[in-house]
């Protein structure tokens, strides 16, 4: 497991957004070097609204199936976007790394799958911290 800590509290922390860089671009090598490109997982993602959670299927890089993990409904396009495969979560992180949060934490499993990401946008404002969870990640073979 890669671990990349947190920003503190000074969100312009260059030295400490670098080394959250360099841990997103471990994974992406990582990641990339598996040539996985069919997949499921569970991802939780967090907002003020709370946890939403949805079983994605990836086959041969394209998502083919989105279902809410409470009732198995299919999630509308317009609902949890960006959370729909392994580059889709490496992209969320390089945005928020992008824009300099007060914090951001995440953590990647064996193959470079980000399994656990926090942002906290600002340390003076509250509820605008986000970020997902990923879980019960599972290849299928083609």
């Amino acid at each position: 497991m890669l671990l990349a800590g947190g920003c503190g509290s000074n969100p312009f922390d260059f030295d400490e957004l670098e080394r959250e860089r360099q841990a997103l671009a471990e994974a992406r090598q990582q990641w990339a070097s598996t040539g996985v490109d069919s997949y499921e997982f569970t991802v939780s993602v967090h907002c003020m609204c709370g946890p939403l959670e949805m079983r994605v299927r990836v086959i041969d890089g394209a998502v083919v199936s989105r279902v809410y993990l409470r009732d198995g409904q299919p999630v509308p396009a317009n609902e949890l976007s960006g959370h729909d495969t392994v580059e889709e979560l490496f992209a969320y992180l390089e945005y928020a790394l992008d824009r300099r949060p007060a914090e951001i934490e995440a953590e990647y499993d064996a193959r470079g799958v980000p399994t656990s990401v926090f942002v906290d946008w600002s340390k003076n404002a509250m509820d605008e911290e986000g970020g997902f969870g990923v879980s019960d990640f599972t290849l299928i073979q083609g």
